[in-house]
């Protein structure tokens, strides 16, 4: 932004850079390429340096158009975690941001900072008094009215192939990231329904290093404690001819086992598992672990069937 092009309402700038190791793992290189990608998608314009084991990132110098209601402070301080998240937890405090977003709003400029300590990303902002051009600066589709936008043809198509282009684009990324992201337990739908006489999902949560998903079931009503409970569950269930519901009980009670399920979108069935149960004998609660980063499309894990 030159002295000729004082800054416009709805802009913003960046400034400062991201810079550390290499990520250590496979196509590290790579997956820092595909961040600049994913980034620049979001209008966020960065360029990647690697020097040997080192990596530098810069943001693009020139105006970045905003919508009147859009949180630039937000889409990079999500931006700069997602990229740490590459990083195994040793190499997270060696990555250093000096980021700065300035964003020219009326009647206020706001100034961001995004610092990176022990692996998260610290926003510290204030708020100046601006006096700006009243225009606004805002150049692309975020933001405009939609009838400004279906005005050519041609403007709309190429915003419906970008469009299509970044929902596939960011699958992508997500495969290609999932070995190296911290489990995020609100992404899956535990269904242990088939079970519900015998146990009840009480928690899920990643593991201490977030690699794994940890479930912990607990006894429901059902589950015998004594031997007349577990000879009076089974008469019942052979006296109703409830073949599979006989299997799970045999499985879970007396062998000790819970078969997993990994379905993705559509229902799709992406692998099977088996985890200990039998801690349930002993006590109200057990809990396992499933490696799900085995399944980056699971969205769904089915107990007991």
């Amino acid at each position: 932004m030159t002295a000729k092009e004082p800054p416009r309402v709805d802009t913003a700038t960046l400034d400062g850079l991201i810079e550390g190791p290499v990520p250590p793992v496979p196509e590290g290189e790579k997956l820092l390429e595909q961040w600049v990608e994913f980034v620049r998608s979001h209008e966020m314009p960065f360029q990647l340096s690697v020097d040997g084991g080192s990596f530098s990132l810069l943001p693009e110098h020139g105006p970045l158009a905003l919508g009147g209601k859009d949180d630039l402070r937000e889409r990079m301080q999500q931006a700069i975690e997602q990229l740490i998240q590459v990083f195994p937890d040793d190499l997270r405090g060696r990555v250093f941001s000096t980021v700065r977003s300035t964003e020219f709003r009326r009647g206020k400029r706001v100034e961001s900072l995004f610092i990176l300590s022990r692996g998260r990303v610290d926003v510290r902002s204030r708020e100046v008094p601006w006096a700006g051009d009243a225009k606004s600066g805002a150049r692309s589709l975020r933001g405009l009215p939609w009838m400004s936008i279906a005005a050519g043809s041609g403007v709309l198509l190429a915003a419906l192939v970008v469009s299509l282009f970044f929902v596939d684009y960011r699958d992508v990324i997500r495969r290609r990231l999932s070995p190296y992201t911290r489990v995020d337990a609100e992404r899956y739908e535990i269904d242990a329904s088939a079970l519900a006489r015998y146990i009840s999902v009480v928690e899920t949560a990643p593991d201490e290093r977030a690699e794994e998903l940890e479930i912990t079931i607990a006894r429901a009503g059902a589950y015998p404690t004594t031997w007349s409970a577990f000879r009076d569950e089974e008469e019942r269930l052979r006296r109703e001819g409830d073949l599979r519901g006989y299997l799970l009980f045999q499985k879970l009670v007396v062998e000790g086992r819970l078969a997993v399920r990994y379905i993705g979108k559509d229902g799709v069935l992406l692998g099977r598992d088996e985890r200990n149960a039998s801690g349930l004998r002993g006590a109200e609660t057990a809990a396992f672990r499933l490696p799900v980063k085995k399944f980056p499309d699971a969205v769904k894990i089915v107990l007991g069937d």
